[in-house]
């Protein structure tokens, strides 16, 4: 069931890392960091945040809406399932406990470092272990009693889009009995790069993104 991860919550944001970005002057790495953080995982930020970045509201809202649909869409390649074959019903259940997964999200901002014009930020993040625990505490008992459903031949007229959406929804009730126990795996420091980009902006490496989202949840 677990996959490699084919694609982050950020690489269909790649476009915007020049908004979310910062001019020299007067330029905080650690805040462009933690600020840029806020809007993918919490959905949060503050207006000296939005006006450094030059983003409004809605416009932070929509990538941070956008950014839970790509890992509602990775949620459902993990479960080896069609995304687009789930009911909107199911979609909508996905996206919801997403949100509440991610308002978990733990992370600080450490050191900053200069190397010539590239900025060093010291990133620990507290990987997210619901998944973790699903795959380790949770999954056998779940295969076990769908595979003595699947045997007993309840699922014998079921369509496959149809038996993927149970099987979805399955996994989502296993997980939300665990939303309120959410905790964290041991924390991993890595060190940011934040450089200038070829219009003169400092951005957050699309590679430093990746790594981030790698380790917000532990699958």
């Amino acid at each position: 069931m677990k996959k490699l991860k084919l694609f982050s919550i950020l690489t269909v944001m790649a476009f915007c890392l020049v908004g979310l970005a910062a001019c020299g002057g007067g330029f905080d790495p650690a805040a462009l960091l933690k600020g840029n953080l806020d809007v993918i995982y919490l959905g949060t930020c503050d207006d000296s945040h939005l006006e450094a970045v030059g983003l409004t509201k809605e416009e932070a809202q929509q990538y941070y809406e956008d950014g839970i649909e790509v890992e509602a869409e990775y949620f459902a390649d993990y479960c080896s399932c069609d995304y687009d074959s789930l009911t909107d019903t199911t979609k909508q259940r996905i996206i919801d406990m997403y949100k509440q997964i991610y308002s978990h999200s733990k992370y600080e901002v450490g050191e900053v470092t200069k190397n010539g014009e590239t900025y060093l930020v010291s990133l620990t993040i507290y990987p997210i272990d619901i998944m973790a625990k699903f795959n380790d505490e949770d999954y056998d008992a779940f295969y076990a009693a769908m595979e003595e459903r699947a045997n007993a031949g309840e699922f014998a007229d079921m369509s496959d889009a149809d038996f993927d959406d149970l099987w979805v929804n399955g996994v989502i009730d296993t997980l939300e009995a665990r939303l309120d126990t959410i905790g964290y795996l041991d924390a991993e420091t890595i060190s940011v790069q934040i450089a200038k980009d070829t219009d003169g902006y400092y951005t957050i490496t699309q590679n430093d993104f990746d790594r981030i989202d790698t380790m917000m949840i532990q699958y």
